[in-house]
């Protein structure tokens, strides 16, 4: 049952894009999973077939892994608050477990909910000790770290598949409705509405006080954080899938046209496209506060500088990327999707330090 509800899914995702998708071509299964979580010396990282593992991120040797008990996937990368790791899953399932050995602490829903599970997709935020998630089932939940019972739920008008950001008491997410909410982070009610022209799959970034995210109707918009007015947006060839990131005041957005455009935060200008000929679905990473790292679904990983927007190919992993990439140091890591496998690069050499089998 759980594989006909995959394929359900799929068929979804194909007919949203179908209406919302401007600009697209064909249609499209679901892209990417869990991005790797890195905590101290360790990392954490969902797989596709529900496991939860632990690696020493400095050799890559596995610390613990478990498997949680009818997750059936992890899409979501992990969350680390303290020492507990966070996941959410397809069966619809948030669990925490220890960060040190991996022990289940708690499940969500509880026993006591009488809520049936549907696949989650999103990861998870926190804060004030509530962790805040989006569902397939359209709605947004609020849950206690402590022992994951629900403290509200919200509903919107379609699944929901980007993870959700909080700030200064708001929680922000875009839907498959075609609508970025913002939230009240206390009792669930809506603050704001916006509506574009197609459905939203990424986590929103906070920059400065406005929400940037980007839509698979080729925007990416920039949002006033205070009342959801719009203040700019910025139209590339194809879908915008993966957060974009922040240095200073530049933004930087892969695109799936096989670009990567570096934007103005304050108005959304044009300040340099590099088309690399390659689509980007997932979300870049940035290694000492100053160079890019994005990945290319054909396993192609360049490095842009800040500061001379020169570029250059680090690395040509033989695999699909489609996660969001992590980094600590001089090291960016990458979770594929063929033969999943997780990747540690040098970000300034472009040597393999090291490489784990996940599958």
């Amino acid at each position: 049952m759980r594989n006909i509800w995959k394929i359900g899914l799929i068929i979804a995702l194909i007919a949203a894009l179908a209406v919302g998708g401007s600009g697209c071509t064909g249609g499209q299964r679901a892209l990417g999973w869990s991005g790797v979580t890195l905590a101290g010396s360790e990392l954490y990282c969902g797989t596709t077939d529900g496991r939860l593992i632990s690696l020493n991120s400095s050799t890559g040797t596995v610390r613990w892994q478990v498997n949680l008990e009818k997750a059936t996937g992890i899409y979501g990368s992990p969350l680390v608050v303290g020492d507990t790791v966070y996941v959410t899953s397809y069966g619809g399932r948030v669990f925490a477990v220890n960060a040190a050995s991996g022990a289940l602490k708690w499940s969500s829903p509880t026993p006591e909910e009488v809520k049936l599970p549907d696949a989650v997709i999103s990861g998870l935020a926190e804060n004030n000790g509530r962790l805040f998630y989006g569902s397939t089932d359209g709605s947004v939940y609020a849950i206690s770290a402590a022992d994951g019972k629900i403290v509200w739920s919200f509903k919107n008008g379609d699944k929901i598949w980007g993870t959700p950001v909080v700030d200064r008491g708001v929680v922000y997410i875009g839907s498959f409705d075609k609508k970025v909410y913002a939230i009240s982070e206390a009792d669930g009610r809506e603050l704001w509405v916006f509506e574009a022209g197609g459905v939203f799959t990424s986590a929103p970034v906070i920059f400065n006080d406005t929400v940037i995210i980007g839509s698979l109707d080729r925007n990416l918009y920039c949002l006033d954080s205070a009342t959801g007015a719009e203040l700019w947006r910025f139209t590339a060839g194809k879908w915008f899938w993966g957060s974009p990131a922040v240095i200073g005041d530049q933004i930087y957005a892969p695109n799936t046209d096989g670009s990567v455009y570096v934007l103005g935060g304050e108005t959304g200008q044009l300040i340099k496209e590099h088309d690399f000929g390659s689509s980007f679905a997932a979300s870049p990473s940035i290694v000492n506060g100053q160079l890019v790292v994005a990945a290319a679904e054909d396993g192609k990983v360049v490095v842009i500088d800040d500061d001379s927007q020169q570029t250059r190919e680090l690395a040509l992993l033989d695999t699909t990327v489609r996660a969001p990439l992590a980094s600590s140091g001089e090291i960016v890591f990458i979770h594929s999707q063929t033969n999943e496998t997780i990747f540690a690069v040098n970000a300034l050499t472009g040597a393999r330090v090291w490489e784990y089998r996940v599958s």
